[in-house]
């Protein structure tokens, strides 16, 4: 999709995640980081003190369509 429709829905769900007390640190990553003109996904890079359970809970939250990847390299 355009930037301009997936960068807003990325920034909302970033701060959906930084409400989450595991999550020590969350910044967009990826296609949308650098700003291109189309979006395949939304990357984000993390920081947990418990990373295994920040990744579950963010990957349970309503909006989560699917995870496509996870883990401590992804």
């Amino acid at each position: 999709i355009s930037l301009g429709l997936a960068l807003p829905l990325a920034e909302e769900f970033l701060t959906t995640i930084r409400l989450n007390p595991l999550v020590l640190a969350a910044d967009l990553a990826g296609s949308l980081r650098r700003g291109q003109d189309t979006i395949g996904d939304i990357d984000l890079v993390l920081s947990s003190l418990s990373p295994a359970r920040a990744l579950s809970g963010i990957a349970r939250l309503p909006v989560v369509k699917s995870v496509v990847s996870q883990g401590p390299t992804r």
